[in-house]
């Protein structure tokens, strides 16, 4: 359920082609010298090309979220899109997402792990915490942690966030409602991987083998 963001940049045209997107949305963040320089381009799967870039510099974390809105002005703009108002995380949020997303950090404790996030209540934030204890074989803290989760994400309404709650109840063992859950965000997103895993996981605790199998096969001959 994790992402490599290395094998997606070298498999850039088969991330394409699996998306089935006619237009995608790609960003980069670089930071040097103290100052940091993002770049937000439209990509057409058939064109070597961007059809639309754009760049913007930021001198501070603080300066991070201005930078960002400005980019997206521009997106809008070459969309025909009418001007939407974003709420960017800050830099302290972004900077607790990469530790939790970081693979060979030690899983840490789990009133730590709660502690940072309930400070965010951010669906990401959730999802990678709960994927920490659970890839790690920590059963009992990862529904523990998930009981709280269940409980801070139900009045968010966002695709991540019923993801991120399926997940949870999935690890409190309630697989139907995990199901239930990633209904809306599914029909939506059909390609939505992690979503999938899921919902062949949940098809697996209910004793459904052979759909849970079908539906990892079709997973593997997407990825």
């Amino acid at each position: 359920l994790g992402y490599d963001a290395s094998a997606a940049d070298r498999q850039h045209q088969r991330v394409l082609e699996v998306m089935g997107a006619r237009l995608a949305r790609e960003g980069e963040i670089a930071h040097k010298d103290n100052a940091w320089t993002l770049k937000l381009r439209l990509v057409d799967p058939s064109s070597a090309e961007p059809r639309w870039s754009a760049e913007q510099s930021a001198a501070s974390e603080q300066d991070l979220p201005a930078a960002l809105s400005a980019l997206f002005a521009g997106l809008w703009q070459q969309l025909g899109h009418p001007p939407v108002t974003l709420a960017w995380p800050a830099a302290a949020e972004l900077r607790a997402l990469g530790e939790a997303s970081d693979n060979k950090a030690e899983s840490g404790d789990l009133e730590a792990l709660r502690s940072t996030a309930q400070e965010f209540n951010s669906p990401e934030l959730w999802w990678q915490l709960l994927y920490r204890l659970d890839r790690s074989g920590r059963g009992t803290e990862a529904a523990d942690l998930a009981d709280s989760a269940r409980g801070s994400l139900a009045a968010i309404d966002s695709d991540a966030a019923r993801r991120t709650l399926a997940y949870a109840q999935l690890l409190l063992g309630d697989p139907k409602a995990a199901q239930a859950s990633m209904a809306d965000p599914l029909s939506r997103v059909p390609n939505d991987h992690p979503a999938r895993l899921l919902q062949a996981r949940s098809e697996a605790e209910l004793g459904n083998f052979e759909v849970a199998i079908k539906q990892l096969q079709g997973v593997v001959s997407e990825d």
